[in-house]
């Protein structure tokens, strides 16, 4: 997980299929604009670029569509996982993110994650 992040949390629910990939994982997306999937310990276990992934977050559900796999993604209220918003794109709504990272001190609630994801993604994808 050392590369530079347009957008990072944990926190998160990656469900493809019947399969929980992550009950407690980490998404991105770096600075070359690959959105990037880990588990639970922090291994890498998708990545692709924006442009080739298909977002559908509403009310009900959120998924990502990567080539090839499908994901149900939640994420979950703060705790002790690794997050933060830096540089770039999203780097002015959470000045700090990545100290908040390293310390396990990411104060974002599910809603915010979920927006700042979003956001940085719009602004990537074509």
């Amino acid at each position: 997980m050392d590369q530079q992040w347009v957008y990072f949390c944990g926190g998160v629910r990656l469900i493809e299929g019947v399969k929980q990939r992550a009950t407690s994982g980490y998404i991105g997306i770096n600075a070359q604009h690959e959105l990037v999937l880990f588990d639970n310990k922090g291994e890498e276990f998708d990545r692709a670029p924006v442009r080739a992934v298909e977002m559908k977050f509403s009310m009900m559900a959120n998924s990502l569509k990567t080539p090839g796999h499908k994901y149900n993604v939640v994420f979950h209220p703060l705790g002790q996982e690794i997050g933060g918003a830096v540089g770039g794109l999203v780097g002015g709504a959470i000045a700090g993110g990545i100290a908040a990272a390293a310390n396990g001190e990411d104060k974002r609630s599910e809603k915010e994650k979920r927006q700042q994801f979003i956001d940085a993604f719009k602004q990537l994808h074509p």
